[in-house]
């Protein structure tokens, strides 16, 4: 009986720290706090030691995904590149430990796409690789809302001789919004599109919606600016 009583103690307080972690990382994300969110990564790649360990890994991936964010908003956007890899090797990690995952192959389209962002020149390459990963995750899970949305976001930035459309862009993130209407990240992204289609009303009711969820996120307050102050095409 002791036994038990300390293994569900030990669960449980793992699961509080776990959340607790997690709401810090938030935080940390929301209010572009890199030294705070560093620390928890510097946390995260220590348990993702253990590369066996697939919640580790994904975790780390997460991580390093919203550290993209942060890095991506700071001048000269120092680090972007490193980042980037991190996330998309904990995300490889995650694939190999669990090919049948959606959500494994969801995370690492999202780290290839933020590879992308860091280096332009790499979409030759990273680019299908990200779109098979979603591809792969919606054979998995059709109802994945992250896989829908990093294939929408790839439509939005790639050119239209490559394959690129945002008005097929609007309708995917409109999806991956009614597949998670409680994500303000997919929010924000249909707020984006809807803004380089030229409806910017449309894309700050997004953006409105996505504050109501998270008040406290600077992209969001950033992207309420902009739409308020220019009611023109975001590109």
């Amino acid at each position: 009986m002791k036994k038990l009583l300390f293994v569900l103690v030990v669960t449980i307080t793992t699961t509080a720290l776990a959340q607790a972690s997690g709401d810090a990382a938030i935080a940390a994300r929301d209010h572009s706090d890199a030294a705070a969110l560093s620390a928890i990564i510097a946390s995260a790649q220590k348990a993702a030691g253990d590369t066996h360990n697939f919640d580790a890994q994904m975790r780390l991936a997460q991580l390093d995904h919203w550290m993209t964010e942060v890095t991506y908003a700071r001048p000269g956007r120092a680090g972007l590149a490193t980042v980037a890899s991190e996330e998309v090797k904990a995300a490889e990690a995650a694939v190999a430990l669990r090919p049948q995952s959606a959500e494994a192959h969801a995370r690492l389209g999202m780290g290839l796409s933020d590879a992308i962002g860091a280096d332009p020149s790499s979409a030759m390459t990273d680019g299908p690789r990200s779109m098979e990963e979603f591809t792969a995750a919606l054979r998995l899970d059709p109802k994945n809302a992250d896989a829908k949305l990093g294939a929408a976001i790839g439509l939005l930035f790639t050119p239209p001789e490559y394959g690129g459309d945002v008005k097929e862009a609007v309708a995917q993130m409109r999806q991956a919004v009614a597949l998670a209407p409680t994500d303000d990240t997919a929010h924000l992204w249909l707020a984006q599109a809807l803004a380089k289609d030229g409806e910017p009303a449309a894309a700050l009711a997004e953006v409105n919606a996505a504050l109501a969820i998270d008040p406290n996120r600077d992209w969001t307050k950033l992207l309420q600016r902009q739409l308020s102050a220019t009611p023109k095409r975001l590109n």
